[in-house]
């Protein structure tokens, strides 16, 4: 069997999984052991990204900070943020990935809800991404959230794309209250 490479363009933008227009929310399962040489390359891509561990781990890097992510554990990438996953000590790392298109958020630029929830954390250097852990009590929430996603699309149940959204904004609510913990930055 082949092994997959992400393909990218010059600026090292991904463009192997695009997001589907008329509902830009992906969900999927992966190993890394199914990427050649054990890894995905480091990338971008306008997409929010979570990412979280069910078996094995995962040696990741995001904007320039190497950290291991541990089963359970995940990450936070808002759009735009440089990043790669690898196999370092694992023999294989399961992990599921949900992307969507910011615009779910909060709709278009210009929108109070845009402007007032969505943008100033995309925005924000210090969210670019969170290593998400099981010992902080809203991330493991979050990451419960996202655990759910994949037996949820993969059902496609009549109205699953409702279900989605409230997951989606349930998350990301959880992501602006802490947020509104960090201190503010200076102009």
């Amino acid at each position: 069997m082949d092994k997959l490479i992400l393909r990218t363009d010059s600026h090292q933008r991904e463009v192997s999984f695009p997001l589907d227009a008329s509902f830009p929310i992906q969900a999927g399962t992966w190993r890394l052991s199914t990427f050649a040489r054990g890894r995905f390359d480091c990338h971008w891509h306008a997409a929010l990204e979570f990412e979280r561990v069910v078996e094995g781990e995962m040696a990741f890097q995001a904007n320039g900070t190497r950290f291991t992510i541990q089963r359970g554990e995940g990450v936070y990438l808002a759009g735009n943020t440089l990043h790669s996953g690898w196999l370092e000590h694992a023999e294989d790392c399961e992990y599921q990935v949900v992307r969507i298109d910011a615009s779910l958020l909060g709709g278009l630029a210009g929108t109070r809800l845009f402007g007032d929830f969505v943008q100033p954390l995309l925005l924000d250097p210090r969210m670019a991404f969170l290593h998400l852990k099981l010992d902080e009590p809203w991330q493991k929430d979050v990451l419960d959230r996202i655990g759910t996603f994949q037996a949820m699309t993969d059902a496609a149940e009549p109205g699953w794309e409702i279900d989605a959204m409230e997951r989606i904004f349930g998350i990301w609510r959880l992501i602006h209250r802490f947020s509104e913990t960090l201190p503010k930055q200076e102009s």
